[in-house]
């Protein structure tokens, strides 16, 4: 498995072009993925959201989802499985999206891959860091697990 992660650095490498940190802006996202590229919510308080979907990374597909408030990254959430998503809920498949599919045994199948590829990349060492802290999280609410990786905010005087 390809080490996408680095735990001591809080970096996630999409590509050798592009590497998130907690330095990362959004004009970094448009400047690598593109407009078109991005699902974009802004809340118009200072929060934003920005997604990519069905990502391939060294053989993986994911959904980035990059967390900002006052244009400085706060968070990235991770979904990342083995096969491409499926994006047209319409399309039937073993992959699909949606209520009208959702199974919540393959729901834990995919939180167990996503514990699994979260443990390899942080090898197995799940603490704070310098940097911020990463874990996976069953989110109650949409009934999915993700990794979410926290990047420190500075603190304001």
């Amino acid at each position: 498995m390809v080490q996408l992660l680095d735990p001591k650095t809080g970096e996630f490498s999409i590509s050798k072009d592009f590497i998130v940190s907690a330095k990362t802006t959004i004009e970094d996202l448009v400047a690598y993925f593109g407009e078109s590229a991005l699902q974009v919510r802004d809340f118009e308080n200072g929060h934003s959201n920005y997604t990519v979907r069905d990502l391939k990374i060294a053989d993986l597909y994911f959904i980035l989802t990059f967390y900002f408030v006052n244009n400085r990254i706060s968070k990235l959430s991770v979904l990342v499985q083995e096969l491409p998503y499926n994006l047209d809920q319409k399309l039937p498949n073993s992959n699909s999206s949606g209520w009208d599919n959702f199974n919540e045994k393959d729901e834990i199948k995919k939180g167990d891959f996503i514990k699994l590829w979260f443990a390899h990349q942080m090898h197995n060492d799940y603490k704070k860091y310098d940097w911020g802290k990463a874990d996976v999280y069953y989110d109650f609410h949409n009934l999915s697990s993700s990794c979410l990786i926290n990047y420190n905010m500075p603190i304001k005087i």
